[in-house]
């Protein structure tokens, strides 16, 4: 008896196997469909994440081009100080001393 419980007919089989291939199209097709909606919520969070990594990288660049712009600016500023000839400045300094020691004299300042 036990062996006739593993028999069946090709009706049963059929209809076995038919259902069989439902489960699986049903299966595929659910798949299909959680990948698009997969797909879906990857373009929406696309959509809305580029927009703000486009703005911090323009602002990166205006940032980065201000540095650039005052690490010129410091860097002209340098040159100019170090171009500066001091010596000419102290010459300046002594002629002044000597010229108001010459008016000191003249107005009796020296007394």
């Amino acid at each position: 008896m036990g062996a006739q419980q593993f028999d069946k007919t090709d009706h049963e089989l059929l209809l076995e196997l038919l259902e069989d291939k439902r489960k699986r199209d049903r299966n595929r097709k659910i798949k299909i469909v959680l990948w698009i909606i997969v797909a879906v919520v990857v373009g929406v969070l696309l959509m809305r994440i580029v927009p703000n990594l486009i703005k911090m990288y323009e602002s990166y660049q205006h940032a980065m081009q201000q540095i650039e712009s005052i690490t010129e600016q410091y860097q002209n500023i340098q040159e100019i100080i170090n171009n500066q000839d001091f010596s000419g400045y102290q010459e300046a300094i002594e002629q002044i001393q000597e010229y108001s020691q010459f008016f000191d004299g003249l107005f009796g300042g020296g007394n």
